[in-house]
């Protein structure tokens, strides 16, 4: 990920200007990552334009590399269809909001789990309802980041993800806002198979009943090899969500060396 540039910086001290937040308080912040965290915190902002708005690799919702949540504020939907949720990742839901244009006119960016939305009369175009509130996450979010594990669960483990979601953890687990490498030359593990691979490989493949995660046949009855490939592509960190089961012409797209 991108450090940040100096017109992002500039940017950042004209939002703490504009907002009176003075030289003593931004001193009492450590740093500039720190500061702008606290800042987020603080404050709800509507996006002036879509570059306010990034998007990481893995597909999560940034402003200035700090991870936040955007949702809409004023609804006007009839009451049956009056149900406000927030989004962390570019789901379905916020593709199409971009796609047709009308992302920056609905949505606005919060951190923290006070909600403050306004329900407006369709009719009289007046606000008759506003209050903070605790929102749910969006299960589009949630599905398509497959956050805990999310798609393989059942209706009354996901019910309870959307339920126990903690938005400040979800924060904290993305703290290091520009990564550095976690190891150095003598701490970095040599990138070869550890020597229960086997075994781990043999139980992801069932716990994947054996169908490829990239193109979505079914290797159950077939005689061909089923492979698991490792996302980061250190052959030490089995971790299950660095695994993928994938037939071998998947996985050759991943690694040219294969062909």
């Amino acid at each position: 990920m991108p450090k940040i540039n100096n017109n992002r910086s500039k940017k950042l001290d004209k939002l703490l200007q504009d907002l009176n937040i003075d030289k003593a308080e931004r001193t009492a912040w450590n740093n500039r990552d720190e500061l702008k965290s606290q800042l987020l915190s603080k404050w709800e902002f509507e996006f002036e334009s879509i570059e306010n708005l990034q998007f990481s690799k893995d597909g999560t919702i940034e402003y200035e590399w700090i991870k936040i949540v955007v949702y809409i504020r004023d609804w006007k939907a009839k009451p049956e269809r009056w149900d406000p949720k927030f989004h962390f990742y570019r789901c379905t839901t916020i593709s199409e909001f971009l796609g047709r244009g009308a992302f920056n006119g609905k949505y606005i960016w919060n951190k923290n789990w006070e909600f403050h939305v306004n329900k407006i009369d369709m009719s009289t175009n007046k606000i008759t309802w506003e209050w903070k509130i605790r929102l749910a996450p969006c299960k589009n979010c949630l599905k398509e980041f497959n956050y805990k594990w999310f798609v393989d669960k059942d209706r009354t483990e996901k019910n309870e993800i959307i339920k126990s979601f903690d938005i400040q953890k979800y924060f904290d687990s993305f703290q290091n806002i520009v990564p550095t490498p976690s190891h150095t030359i003598n701490t970095l593990p040599i990138s070869q198979y550890t020597t229960d691979w086997k075994g781990k490989s043999d139980n992801y493949r069932q716990y994947k009943n054996r169908i490829c995660e990239g193109c979505n046949k079914d290797f159950k009855d077939s005689k061909y090899v089923l492979h698991v490939h490792h996302k980061d592509h250190n052959a030490w960190n089995n971790s299950q969500r660095n695994l993928q089961a994938l037939c071998e012409e998947c996985h050759k797209k991943l690694h040219p060396h294969m062909k």
